[in-house]
C-alpha cells in the first residue's frame, strides 16, 4: 500500500508539471507548477536541465503511467495526461521514423519514446499507434552499428553503447509482442555483441577492450 501511494504521488507530481503540448520540459517544468515549496525555490536557478533531453524525459514520464496500468484507453484521473503525451510523441515523429525534434538524431530520445509508444500499443492494441511504432522500430534497425549495437546518434561510429542497446532490445521485444517484426539478422548481430561483451567481462583481466 505504501509503495502504491508513493507511485500515485509521483504521478500526480508529473501531471502538475506537464507542459500544455503534452511533453515534459527538463528546463522549464517548474513553470507549470503553481504550488509553493521546492518548485518555487527552483524557479530562476540556472542549469535546471537541458531541453535536448525533453523527448526522452517525456517518454520516461509516459512509461511511468503505463507501468501503473494507466493508458489512454481506460478511465482514470490521468487519462488526459497520457493522451497528451502520446499525441506529442506521435506528432514530432519525423518522416524517417525518428521520434525527436526536427533535425535531431539522438538515439536515447528516440528509443525511449519508441518504447513508450510500443508499450501503449501493446497494452491497448490501438491501431492508430501501430504505424508510428513500426516506423520507429524500422529506424532503429536502420541505424544499428556494424558491431551489433547502437550509439548516441545514427552516425556510423561503430561504437556500441550497451546502455542504449539495452533500451533498443526492450523496444524490440515490446513491439514484437504486438506483431511488429524485427529482422532476424538485426537480432543476431545484437546477440553476438552481448555474447562478446560477456566473454570479455569474464575473461579479460583488464576489462573490455573491444
Amino acid at each position: 500500500k505504501l509503495s502504491e501511494l508513493a507511485v500515485e504521488k509521483g504521478l500526480r507530481w508529473l501531471q502538475r508539471h506537464q507542459s500544455s503540448n503534452g511533453m515534459w520540459s527538463a528546463a522549464r517544468y517548474v513553470d507549470q507548477c503553481n504550488r509553493e515549496g521546492l518548485c518555487g525555490a527552483i524557479k530562476g536557478q540556472k542549469d535546471i536541465g537541458s531541453s535536448m533531453h525533453d523527448v526522452g524525459i517525456t517518454g520516461l514520464a509516459l512509461i511511468c503511467y503505463l507501468g501503473a496500468g494507466y493508458t489512454h484507453k481506460n478511465d482514470h484521473p490521468y487519462r488526459a495526461t497520457v493522451e497528451a503525451a502520446i499525441a506529442y510523441l506521435v506528432t514530432i515523429q519525423q518522416p524517417g521514423g525518428v521520434i525527436d525534434v526536427a533535425g535531431s538524431r539522438r538515439t536515447y530520445n528516440h528509443v525511449i519514446a519508441t518504447l513508450a509508444l510500443a508499450e501503449a500499443y501493446a497494452m491497448t492494441s490501438d491501431d492508430a499507434l501501430r504505424h508510428p511504432v513500426k516506423r520507429a522500430i524500422e529506424y532503429l534497425q536502420e541505424i544499428q552499428q556494424k558491431g551489433g549495437g547502437w550509439d548516441y546518434t545514427s552516425d556510423r561510429t561503430n561504437r556500441n553503447d550497451m546502455s542504449i542497446t539495452g533500451w533498443v532490445v526492450m523496444a524490440f521485444r515490446t513491439a514484437e509482442a504486438r506483431g511488429i517484426a524485427v529482422a532476424p539478422d538485426v537480432l543476431d548481430k545484437t546477440r553476438d555483441l552481448v555474447e562478446r561483451r560477456t566473454k570479455n567481462v569474464h575473461h579479460a583481466p583488464h576489462g573490455n577492450h573491444e
